[in-house]
């Protein structure tokens, strides 16, 4: 769908139409791995897969190699193919059994096996990064280019989107999402189309997403993750479960929920939980009751959930102490197979705690990235000895670790209308 045909799909229908979910899946040995929903993406999007990329010389050079981004296989393919270790072992063997698995995977897979060196350097487990950049610079078309682009890679792998109630930057994939939304809280999906003075309307939920599920509690979300699917989660206002996670997670303290409803003058609380501490819990248990499922959680806006100004205490909902435990659960998360990729405008929005643990950085266009010398936190310097970024346009940006860097392309996943589009709950506690 090209731009021009999205700016005449503004009344109710158009956009309903716009939004039409289709059910593609495909099972292999029993276990649907839901793949046909990336080859659907890519298709519907004319979009290339990610092997062919790593096989053809001239396409693996925008990948992974630059004047000193050096150590193939690079740093983009080692954060995007998540690996268990048992692969990597069958991929020592000279002529390795790849045909269970789904002809994405089998392909990644079999570029890693050609090459040993390549092999040794790839991690184990989940991933994580952190980019950052300007409203304008492409954050939320790459992370839907990503989203995507993990599912094609690994097929067994659930991916998650954080949803926020002023913005759905998800619509893009809108088609094949699975959309998680908290029982008891209604929900709307409000609409307001770029034209001048036409009003706004409202859409039920169903009418956006391929599916619609209602989940109990953070333990009940936690078992509705399905392999190969893109889900999207909207936290819910009245915290259920969020007590629990904190009481029976062994890197917390119990923290307490609080609803405007259980508020009254003896209160030590002075504003109910910020619904986005709802994040917290959910970061906690995906990596220590979710098990070793392979999961990947988009974060965007992070430096709202993660800002450096966070204080300790009851008073300020023990945000300081939260943040503590995200950071703990971040090391942990690699371990469990969870792979957590946060966007942000500004690297200094977010607090030094995580910052410090992160193995992977990416640099918007428009924005300069740091180079030698520079101070960057979780890192000894920047590896980069030029300025790049600040000259690059929208999709192109740089992907850097500690050590080494790699400028790299995005594709356009266009959303499929331009009206405005938030999915809307009824604030039953806590506040946004």
């Amino acid at each position: 769908m090209s731009k021009t045909d999205q700016s005449l799909q503004t009344t109710p229908q158009e956009i309903v139409d716009a939004f039409e979910a289709e059910t593609r899946t495909r099972t292999y040995r029993d276990v649907d791995y839901g793949v046909y929903d990336a080859g659907s993406i890519r298709r519907d999007h004319g979009l290339r897969p990610f092997w062919k990329q790593l096989y053809e010389t001239d396409e693996a050079a925008r990948i992974d190699t630059s004047a000193d981004a050096v150590q193939y296989p690079g740093v983009v393919p080692d954060c995007l193919i998540h690996l268990r270790r048992d692969e990597r072992e069958l991929l020592k063997q000279d002529q390795p059994d790849l045909s269970g698995y789904p002809e994405t995977r089998r392909h990644v897979l079999r570029w890693l096996a050609a090459d040993d060196r390549a092999l040794s350097k790839m991690s184990i487990g989940g991933t994580d990064f952190l980019g950052t950049g300007q409203p304008g610079s492409g954050k939320s078309t790459l992370a839907c280019d990503l989203a995507r682009q993990v599912l094609g890679i690994n097929p067994e792998e659930a991916v998650v989107w954080r949803g926020t109630p002023s913005r759905a930057e998800w619509t893009p994939l809108a088609k094949w999402t699975k959309l998680l939304l908290p029982a008891g809280v209604e929900s709307t999906v409000a609409v307001q189309p770029p034209q001048h003075g036409a009003g706004g309307f409202e859409l039920d939920v169903t009418e956006v997403a391929r599916e619609v599920e209602r989940y109990e509690d953070v333990f009940d979300l936690l078992e509705r993750f399905e392999p190969g699917k893109f889900h999207v989660v909207y936290p819910d206002p009245e915290g259920k479960g969020v007590e629990d996670v904190f009481a029976q997670s062994a890197r917390t303290d119990s923290f307490e929920w609080v609803n405007t409803a259980s508020m009254d003058d003896s209160s030590e609380y002075d504003t109910p939980t910020p619904l986005s501490h709802w994040w917290f819990a959910f970061v906690v248990a995906i990596v220590d009751f979710m098990g070793p499922e392979f999961l990947t959680l988009f974060l965007d806006e992070i430096g709202d959930l993660l800002p450096q100004a966070a204080r300790s205490g009851p008073k300020n909902h023990n945000w300081y102490e939260k943040i503590e435990a995200f950071r703990d659960a971040l090391v942990d998360a690699r371990k469990n197979n969870k792979s957590i990729f946060k966007f942000g405008h500004n690297e200094a929005d977010v607090h030094s705690l995580v910052r410090r643990k992160l193995r992977w950085r990416i640099t918007m266009p428009g924005w300069p990235n740091p180079t030698e010398g520079d101070k960057v936190v979780g890192f000894q310097d920047a590896p980069m000895t030029d300025q790049h970024t600040k000259y690059f346009n929208v999709g192109k940006g740089l992907w850097w670790t500690a050590l080494h860097w790699s400028e790299f392309y995005w594709s356009d996943v266009p959303k499929p209308t331009v009206a405005k589009v938030a999915v809307e709950l009824s604030n039953r506690g806590g506040s946004t």
